[in-house]
């Protein structure tokens, strides 16, 4: 192996073997600790980071400004004067993926951050070693605004433990941590279509032609915020991301031509996941939809039985809508 060195210390005419993409939008109070754990990595090859920033208005642009002075040789920001995710545009599409000229791949939100200063050198030595892996992710903490520590080892005894193959992936749809992956940019795949959560369609491109690999040390944090992505206080806006998920599953296993048996039972994981959420928000078509595909169904217990007689009545939505709220701790 080649000396490790810091990779803001390398000779910046080399080729990166390794791309960071690091997206970020009005993430000023999070974003210097995911640049510093970009810059503590050592490693014994070149890294590059590019940063995109759409248009933020708390000082997020001014900070990126700061590193890129400092690192120029290695941070190149993207710069948007107009909010492109209000504009429905796919900003890895039209502006990150034009650049990632890289073997490798490693991807990390602005509020996220790394701790390992190894994590690129363990995740590359894994996959130039075992050619049939495309992607290797790590186990993480879960952590808070603050940074304290809210879940250590987040994917012990999780689902994708149990994952295999590609139909385990898209039958599960698992969170895996994107903070974490490195991925050959060989096994990316454009898309047509945008949908609500980029990186389970990655994700499945990857699983659809390559393992996937879990290190099992810890090498980020992961910030579990408030407003995030993936945090919901609405039932509305939990209801619309779960049913972002089942039409990427749709579209997947139609891609990738699965039997009509993962088909039958990513539709049935669907209409019991989201039940309650389609009687709280009254989509008649869809409660229909479930009840059919439900019939006879043992996770059908005097519960479920209850819950599908109050969707009939307005007074009962409102039952099913205040317990769905109580339970996922939403006002």
């Amino acid at each position: 192996m080649n000396k490790l060195i810091n990779i803001a210390d390398r000779n910046i005419d080399d080729n990166a073997l390794v791309i960071i993409a690091c997206t970020t939008y009005n993430q000023k109070k999070f974003l210097k600790e995911t640049l510093k754990g970009f810059l503590i990595q050592k490693t014994s090859f070149p890294v590059e980071i590019i940063i995109h920033d759409d248009a933020s208005t708390d000082g997020t642009k001014e900070i990126i400004q700061e590193y890129e002075k400092n690192y120029k040789h290695i941070i190149k920001p993207i710069y948007q004067t107009e909010n492109q995710y209000t504009k429905k545009i796919d900003i890895v599409k039209k502006f990150i993926y034009p650049l990632l000229n890289a073997k490798y791949i490693a991807i990390c939100e602005g509020d996220d951050y790394w701790t390992d200063p190894l994590k690129l050198q363990k995740q590359v030595d894994f996959l130039e070693q075992n050619e049939e892996y495309g992607l290797i992710y790590t186990e993480i903490n879960r952590v808070d605004e603050d940074g304290s520590i809210v879940e250590s080892r987040f994917f012990k005894n999780h689902i994708t433990s149990f994952c295999e193959n590609f139909e385990d992936y898209l039958v599960h749809a698992p969170f895996m941590a994107p903070c974490t992956w490195l991925f050959r940019k060989s096994l990316y795949k454009e898309r047509n279509k945008k949908y609500n959560v980029a990186d389970l369609p990655l994700l499945l491109d990857i699983a659809a032609h390559s393992k996937i690999h879990k290190l099992d040390d810890v090498t980020a944090h992961y910030r579990v915020l408030s407003n995030s992505a993936s945090h919901f206080t609405k039932l509305h806006s939990s209801y619309s991301f779960i049913k972002g998920i089942y039409l990427i599953q749709k579209d997947y296993a139609e891609k990738y031509n699965v039997s009509e048996e993962i088909k039958n039972t990513i539709r049935l994981n669907f209409a019991l996941k989201s039940y309650n959420f389609a009687v709280s928000e009254h989509d008649v078509d869809q409660i229909k939809i479930s009840n059919k595909l439900l019939k006879g169904h043992p996770k059908v217990d005097f519960k479920f039985k209850v819950i599908q007689l109050l969707s009939k009545f307005k007074f009962g939505r409102q039952i099913v809508r205040f317990r769905l709220k109580k339970i996922l701790g939403y006002n």
